[in-house]
């Protein structure tokens, strides 16, 4: 039975954790986030960290390393607003982010290889950097990776079942003839849809599904959105990689909300897009440099002699209580993730089974209106 892509992705999260060069990315961002203090009987000083706030803007961002690259780019911009005060990473340090961003940056591409090959416009829709301008590199730093290393999640990722939909149909050739600039407001007009959804199903989904399950005519229109839909189930799931791996690097543990920490099952909800829980449990789950915010946290529990929950998930809103009646507190929010770390999994199966997600697109190359 082949690998499914979460558990390959946990795989090389253990197999990156593990490299011994990577301990030096690992010390080198602990250094640049950890004020510490210094006492003896007469004095007590406090330790900045050597690039001052650099480390909380770059982490902040929410880009993995990009994040810290960016801000080492613009450490004059950043001093002249007078809010924070930072100081540039020495060739040694930038070089070892690099090095880290590299890593990343090769998996992404890997992974996508096929479908830029293919449709090059199209992968803007799945490549979760594009929206970004890339970082200059300085140096020539190489990855911690190989291809044999990645080759497991590269295999149960092109084999998943969004991915073939896309590639053994011919939708996205429709993509190709339109303009790179109208393909990245896709990108921003399915993340504010997706967004919408968590909180309440929005009017346009249900007429999509509507329309979906119809025996009316289907149009264009709805064709594109499908697979448009399909290329950002892949984009989220590309994303949550490439955290599960940024925080491997980091040697933050996947946090666990179980039997043993759990003080209570706040809410439970599930429509056609998502599937949420929120959590309230004991201590503070996330480690130094994990941002919670899209972490991936595995919840397991018992709430009843009958009923056992064993959910993957996305940590998408997360409060953190340091004084309550239990302690320090995480009131924890997460959406499901299934074996190929879709988030939105519950809509893309749903769409796989109605008339719409089952026909099959023939593209004739001519000029699109």
């Amino acid at each position: 039975m082949s690998t499914c892509f979460r558990s390959a992705v946990f795989g090389l999260c253990k197999k990156l954790s593990n490299c011994s060069e990577v301990q030096n990315v690992r010390n080198l961002i602990h250094r640049l986030c950890i004020t510490t203090e210094k006492t003896n009987k007469d004095h007590r000083e406090v330790l900045r960290p050597p690039h001052g706030d650099l480390a909380y803007i770059g982490s902040n961002q929410g880009l993995q390393f990009m994040g810290y690259l960016f801000a080492d780019e613009s450490v004059d911009e950043i001093n002249r607003k007078g809010t924070f005060r930072v100081t540039a990473l020495d060739d040694e340090e930038r070089s070892l982010i690099e090095r880290a961003h590299n890593t990343i940056r090769f998996f992404l591409d890997s992974c996508i290889s096929g479908i830029v090959s293919l449709y090059p416009k199209s992968a803007i829709l799945i490549d979760p950097y594009s929206q970004y301008r890339m970082p200059t590199l300085r140096f020539d730093a190489g990855t911690f990776l190989t291809n044999d290393d990645i080759s497991e999640c590269i295999e149960a990722f092109t084999s998943g079942k969004v991915y073939r939909r896309i590639v053994t149909n011919e939708t996205l050739c429709y993509f190709e003839k339109i303009d790179t600039s109208i393909v990245r407001q896709l990108v921003a007009i399915q993340a504010k849809q997706f967004s919408d959804d968590m909180n309440s199903i929005t009017i346009a989904t249900k007429e999509f599904f509507q329309r979906a399950y119809s025996n009316n005519q289907i149009g264009t229109a709805d064709i594109c959105v499908l697979y448009a839909s399909y290329c950002y189930a892949l984009r989220k799931s590309l994303w949550l990689a490439i955290e599960m791996l940024y925080e491997a690097v980091l040697g933050v543990d996947m946090p666990v909300m179980n039997n043993d920490n759990i003080i209570r099952l706040v809410d439970h909800k599930d429509d056609i897009v998502y599937e949420k829980y929120t959590v309230l449990t004991q201590n503070i789950l996330f480690g130094f440099a994990g941002r919670g915010v899209d972490s991936i946290t595995l919840l397991t529990c018992n709430p009843s002699e009958t009923h056992r929950i064993k959910e993957f998930g996305q940590v998408v809103a997360m409060t953190v209580s340091l004084v309550s009646e239990f302690g320090s507190t995480s009131r924890v929010t997460m959406i499901t993730v299934d074996e190929e770390l879709n988030p939105i999994h519950r809509y893309t199966n749903a769409l796989m089974e109605t008339r719409l997600g089952q026909c099959h697109v023939t593209f004739h190359d001519e000029t699109i209106p």
